[in-house]
């Protein structure tokens, strides 16, 4: 992977991708892959862009401009490769991570087939997901946590979680390797 990416070199043989060869080439061809290399590895409690400025200073890279094109590696990625210790973890496209990514009220509750009703009559949305565990991910009103509990409330649902949730997409990359005790 630090060959295909340009951060280590090959002694022998070349490299191919996308059918193009020639470090020139090779160049223009790397912009269309996104990555996620395990060293440098992500630092707890930093978001992508403080863990790219903090790496960015450890360089000496003077250019801060650099931090502004994060946004624009999340707009030319097509999928996403999570590898960890050399094995492929997982592939998911743009829109599937977007989907693990996505915030949400996670409401944990004793009924959640009644608190689903309640969100289609009461709350008039479809837009949540009933998880395996039997948690409720609500996409809709993020902003209005206290009108959701009261209409659970008001139906009598014991709740044990309400809460607004949402994955970065380092929590992710974390979450499908097992933890940060595997980084």
């Amino acid at each position: 992977m630090r060959l295909v990416t340009g951060l280590s070199f090959p002694t022998d043989g070349g490299i191919e991708l996308f059918g193009h060869v020639g470090e020139r080439k090779l160049r223009m061809e790397r912009k269309r892959i996104g990555s996620m290399i395990e060293y440098p590895t992500l630092i707890p409690d930093m978001t992508a862009k403080e863990g790219l400025r903090h790496h960015r200073i450890m360089r000496g890279i003077p250019d801060k401009e650099v931090e502004d094109e994060l946004p624009e590696l999340y707009q030319t990625a097509t999928d996403f490769i999570i590898i960890h210790k050399g094995v492929i973890k997982k592939i998911l496209t743009f829109e599937q991570l977007g989907e693990f990514c996505r915030h949400h009220i996670l409401i944990r509750c004793n009924e959640p087939e009644k608190l689903v009703s309640i969100l289609e009559t009461e709350l008039k949305t479809t837009n949540f997901k009933v998880m395996p565990d039997k948690s409720i991910r609500l996409y809709d009103y993020l902003d209005e946590v206290e009108r959701v509990a009261k209409a659970i409330f008001d139906h009598g649902i014991m709740v044990t979680n309400l809460s607004n949730e949402g994955d970065t997409l380092e929590s992710y990359f974390l979450s499908t390797i097992g933890g940060d005790r595997n980084v």
